[in-house]
């Protein structure tokens, strides 16, 4: 049986280049190459695919938003993020808001396929270096009052005195 995906990014080369990793395959169809947020959000409501794969930023509305409401329209569309950058807060909270899986663009066109594959046959994917990133967010220790306000001043360019 041939499973159906969504391609959710605001880059046409991005993309294009998702689906011509995908299109090969025998057991995937790609059905569509959403734009921006609110058009994936629509294809998702309309065509009930077993999968999308979002980029993290894209205009129309916020990637959580697209999550939330692909899960309300399509709870059965799994969801991928897909990223150039890495945000370990964001990547924290999309884990936390029920996301399938979380993939880097920088990650070699066979590991998409496989990590496609994994969340399409009902696992979790989130690669090692994703990993690495959420815990960054994890571990890391907010900044004191002190510290921001020390920030806040450089970033004026006060000097140490003006600061202290």
């Amino acid at each position: 049986m041939q499973s159906t995906i969504l391609i959710a990014d605001d880059h046409a080369l991005a993309g294009e280049g998702i689906r011509s990793i995908l299109a090969p395959l025998n057991n995937i169809k790609v059905l569509d190459i959403a734009n921006n947020g609110i058009e994936a959000i629509t294809l998702i409501r309309k065509n009930r695919p077993d999968c999308a794969l979002i980029d993290l930023v894209m205009p129309g509305s916020k990637v959580l938003d697209v999550l939330l409401d692909a899960k309300r329209w399509s709870p059965e569309t799994k969801i991928i993020i897909i990223n150039g950058n890495s945000s370990p807060k964001q990547f924290q909270l999309l884990k936390d808001a029920g996301v399938d899986g979380i993939l880097l663009k920088n990650s070699a066109p066979e590991q998409i396929i496989q990590d496609v594959q994994s969340v399409l046959d009902g696992n979790l994917v989130f690669p090692d270096d994703v990993k690495k990133i959420i815990e960054q967010s994890e571990n890391a220790r907010p900044l004191t009052k002190r510290e921001l306000e020390v920030l806040i001043g450089i970033s004026k360019g006060l000097s140490n005195q003006k600061i202290s």
